[in-house]
């Protein structure tokens, strides 16, 4: 016979309680408590109300479920009284109890999930304040640069007075030999420019040719900071998975050293998979490779920071590791992260002291004003509900045609209105490189020589 179809018996009293309620009727029986009457409803409650039996003996019922389990009675609960708006006093509920992850609101397949609300208002303040149209088409924003505006206020005169910074980046991929790299810093230096920065790559385009040289960018980086003396050296980027992150610390650390205290540190998620491929990396999905750049991140920014450091994380791990000289900035040289994912703005407002936006193309063409101003309120709300003791800088990166500079200057003083604070021009032809810069300066000087690009448009 099956026992969960058994009849449930009903509560009888321990013998305690009926001698107590015996007691209390003054020797006279009534109803045996857990017995029913003929005319009696076979209800747990009514048998609790003729008997009067505690609430606690009211809810240790048998169940079919802890019949067919060995018989054993659920456990009890016991809850505080309390009287609520609404309900007799002394009859109380019991709370409703919702199963963990019940009503929780998931975004229907198919739709994107929307932006935060923060990011969202910071895009729409950022916007109006630089009249952008973020309703606009592409095409209509990209003939359509920001109307000049007065600045008022505090937050005007900083914004004036903040000083536009621009930098050459060159490849070495393309193929320039030393002495070329070399005259380009020279000539960037005496030009004015506040920065040098090289990529980081094995070979150039997507296959290798031994036809072509390639230096490594931390060798390069090296030898720039014994031959220049003002100009500041960046990598932009460096990938995270090309070198072990306790190393590329120590690497960077001695170069802080050697060029007195003139680094800056780009790193980045990596993209070139050939190369990948080609070295004998593994290429992981994007996600991975992010998960990889924040491991990166925390290794080298503890090593920078900490006398031992110890850190495990998906992809890397140290253990009681020392990096010794520490870099000769302090805290630490300023770091780079570049990228243009949700994910990576994120580490760049938990970690980096500065954000490079450009991944928009190879001149930018397709970067509007309603987008730039997109991405930097997105990238402010994610910076504020970082906490941030100091602000994030943004660059932009592109080329530019010397025989067209007034689209050109126009062009950048946009850019600088919008947010940006430093820009880095790249392109340089290899067989007349250190020409090219000089070129470049001759253009650029109206905007060098300004301290106050936003209140000179």
């Amino acid at each position: 016979m099956d026992v969960s179809r058994r009849r449930r018996a009903p509560a009888r009293a321990p013998p305690a309680v009926q001698r107590r309620l015996l007691a209390e009727r003054g020797g006279r029986r009534g109803p045996v408590p857990g017995r029913r009457r003929a005319h009696e409803p076979r209800s747990g409650r009514a048998l609790s109300r003729a008997v009067r039996l505690p609430f606690e003996l009211r809810r240790a019922r048998r169940s079919p479920h802890t019949a067919r389990h060995g018989g054993a009675r659920r456990p009890l609960r016991r809850r505080a009284p309390r009287d609520e708006p609404g309900v007799p006093r002394g009859r109380h509920h019991a709370p409703l109890v919702v199963p963990r992850g019940c009503g929780a609101a998931r975004p229907a397949p198919g739709h994107a999930a929307p932006h935060p609300p923060a990011a969202d208002a910071a895009t729409r303040r950022v916007a109006r304040e630089h009249d952008a149209d973020l309703s606009r088409g592409p095409r209509d924003q990209l003939q359509r640069p920001p109307r000049s505006r007065g600045r008022r206020g505090a937050r005007g005169r900083r914004l004036a007075s903040r000083a536009l910074r621009i930098g050459i980046i060159l490849s070495p991929a393309a193929g320039f030999s030393y002495d070329e790299i070399r005259e380009s810093a020279l000539a960037a230096e005496r030009s004015g420019f506040a920065s040098f920065w090289v990529s980081d790559h094995f070979f150039g385009g997507q296959t290798a040719s031994p036809d072509r040289d390639c230096l490594e960018a931390w060798t390069v980086m090296a030898a720039l900071a014994r031959d220049t003396s003002t100009i500041r050296l960046g990598t932009l980027v460096t990938a995270a998975q090309y070198r072990n992150p306790a190393l590329l610390a120590k690497i960077a650390a001695g170069v802080d050293h050697m060029s007195g205290g003139r680094v800056e540190f780009g790193v980045g998620a990596g993209w070139k998979e050939a190369e990948y491929r080609a070295y004998g990396y593994d290429f992981l999905p994007p996600g991975e490779r992010v998960a990889q750049l924040k491991d990166a991140l925390e290794i080298v920014t503890r090593l920078w920071s900490e006398e031992r450091a110890t850190y495990h994380g998906r992809h890397y791990r140290i253990e009681d590791a020392v990096c010794s000289p520490k870099p000769l900035q302090r805290p630490r040289p300023p770091i780079w992260v570049g990228g243009d994912k949700e994910r990576v703005m994120r580490l760049a407002a938990r970690y980096a002291d500065g954000f490079d936006i450009g991944r928009h193309g190879a001149d930018g063409a397709d970067l509007t004003w309603a987008e730039m101003t997109a991405a930097i309120g997105e990238l402010r709300a994610i910076e504020g509900r970082a906490k941030r003791r100091t602000p994030l800088r943004t660059s932009h990166w592109g080329t530019v045609k010397p025989e067209q500079p007034e689209p050109l200057l126009e062009r950048l003083r946009g850019f600088a209105r919008a947010g940006l604070d430093q820009f880095l021009c790249g392109m340089i032809p290899r067989e007349r490189s250190a020409e090219a810069v000089q070129d470049l300066a001759s253009v650029l000087r109206p905007l060098m020589k300004s301290p106050s690009p936003a209140a000179s448009a």
